[in-house]
């Protein structure tokens, strides 16, 4: 029997749920990691949140500044507030006293400092680049708008002419589409290094609208 090939919404959904969920286990491995020169700790992602924190503010006018804080501070209560490691990490910092349980978690919290540090850096790093994307999102419809009009057009052009049809060509695209989205959050949410998004969204955008315009042309005549 021929394998399905999944390529889906759902398909897309859930590796970028795998990208997003193994981002703390990079950040974590990053810092503890016994390089060369031994463990680097959380230093290098607060330098590159900060770093990447002042390009965006550089590059990004007031109104849209404001959208990119929205986002950032919201992935911030999400991933930090909502899932209680705030409050731990503030109570377990707090002065010495109270039950042996908080003693405890104190402890731990002191020892693993380093990786709560670096954890927090990361968040606020994806935060950042989650806003980046939220205001980049009007390339990616004006991109899909232009792509599914010459698409059409094409499409239409082999519908009232004698061409072969191309189930190949149309399902590799549809495939590329998602990979394209994916291929984004990979390269640019990921890592956890200084990204410019000047230099790195734009090639996602043509890559985007290349495999939408491909997908939309060889769309089969009989669907």
């Amino acid at each position: 029997m021929r394998r399905r090939r999944r390529s889906g919404p759902l398909w897309l959904l859930f590796w970028a749920a795998v990208v997003l969920l193994s981002a703390p286990a990079i950040d974590i491995l990053y810092a503890v990691w016994p390089w060369p020169d031994g463990p680097r700790g959380p230093a290098p992602i607060r330098e590159a949140a900060l770093a990447e924190h002042e390009r965006v503010a550089s590059m990004a006018d007031g109104r849209v500044w404001r959208v990119i804080e929205a986002v950032r501070d919201g992935t911030y209560r999400v991933l930090w507030g909502w899932t209680g490691l705030d409050y731990l990490i503030r109570e377990t910092s707090a002065a010495e006293g109270g039950a042996s349980l908080n003693d405890g978690m104190r402890l731990l919290a002191g020892g693993a400092r380093p990786v709560w540090e670096a954890l927090y850096w990361g968040v606020m790093l994806r935060g950042m680049r989650f806003g980046v994307l939220a205001v980049s999102a009007p390339l990616f419809v004006v991109a899909a708008i232009g792509a599914v009009v010459d698409g059409i057009a094409a499409w239409w052009l082999r519908r009232t002419a004698a061409v072969r049809e191309s189930g190949f060509i149309y399902h590799r695209a549809k495939l590329g589409l998602h990979l394209s989205v994916l291929a984004l959050w990979l390269v640019y949410v990921l890592p956890p290094v200084p990204m410019d998004p000047a230099t790195v969204i734009p090639p996602f955008v043509l890559l985007f609208a290349l495999a939408l315009r491909l997908s939309v042309t060889w769309f089969k005549k009989h669907l």
